[in-house]
């Protein structure tokens, strides 16, 4: 029987397919230079079975600095008989392959550094057609915007200290989101939750957002700007944002056109 804060997850969430709560440790920030050192796991099936997986990552390329051993508690001597990433990918395969996502802070950091190092090993992340990701950080800082520690003590009562270990900030994470929807009462569907968290907004880069039934520039130039109006007048400018920065808000312009 999954966690008592996982069961209340899914009564309240309507999950079609399973969720997978992940978290990384890196080298650093940089998605095109950094690297995994620890990636940890859990797997919701909408039945509620749960599994876990969590490995030590030896990076190839990048070190790991004196900053980032404080950090985790990882130091270089310890990821000297880990896996390569390379060597992890047909054991994460079945974590992603049919599963949405979910974590903290997952679409701006985690996920981003989880694409390229598929990349870099001429892969591409699994995942179904549509994929959703709940991030527990964009519902934080919706309704009360801190750190991982005070959204663990605000929602769970709990009192968490952080140890940057992929597993153990996943299980915190996983408590964090079972308070959110409780308080907050964020039920249903999974792909209706992510929209109400980021309503206004459209995009997880809050690029665009509706403004009653027109979609409207949220940044740039034409910030407040209909995009229909921006299509007339200036389709150069959304043809530059559709190719330089991309993501979903290049898959509602394209569709608005």
């Amino acid at each position: 029987m999954p966690a008592p804060h996982i069961q209340h997850l899914l009564r309240h969430l309507e999950l079609t397919r399973p969720l997978t709560v992940f978290d990384l440790e890196t080298t650093g920030v940089d998605t095109d230079t950094d690297e995994i050192i620890d990636i940890g796991l859990m797997h919701v099936s909408p039945k509620g079975q749960v599994r876990s997986f969590q490995s030590l990552v030896k990076p190839t390329q990048r070190t790991v600095s004196e900053e980032i051993t404080e950090l985790t508690g990882i130091s270089a001597d310890m990821l000297t008989d880990a896996p390569s990433f390379a060597a992890l990918v047909d054991e994460l395969k079945p974590f992603f392959k049919n599963s949405d996502l979910a974590g903290y802070n997952a679409q701006s950091f985690d996920l981003p550094m989880l694409e390229s190092a598929y990349q870099r090993i001429g892969q591409t992340l699994p995942g179904p057609p549509g994929r959703q990701v709940l991030d527990a950080y964009h519902i934080f800082r919706k309704y009360v915007p801190h750190s991982l520690e005070r959204a663990v003590q605000h929602y769970s009562g709990m009192l968490f200290h952080q140890e940057h270990r992929a597993l153990s900030d996943v299980d915190a994470t996983l408590r964090v989101l079972s308070g959110q929807v409780r308080e907050h009462k964020l039920e249903g569907s999974l792909p209706a939750v992510v929209q109400a968290v980021r309503h206004p907004y459209l995009d997880a880069d809050r690029k665009l957002k509706q403004e009653g039934n027109t979609v409207v520039f949220a940044f740039g130039k034409y910030k407040g700007t209909p995009v229909g109006d921006v299509i007339d007048r200036d389709p150069g400018y959304v043809d530059w944002a559709i190719r330089e920065i991309g993501g979903e808000m290049a898959e509602i312009l394209a569709a608005e056109r």
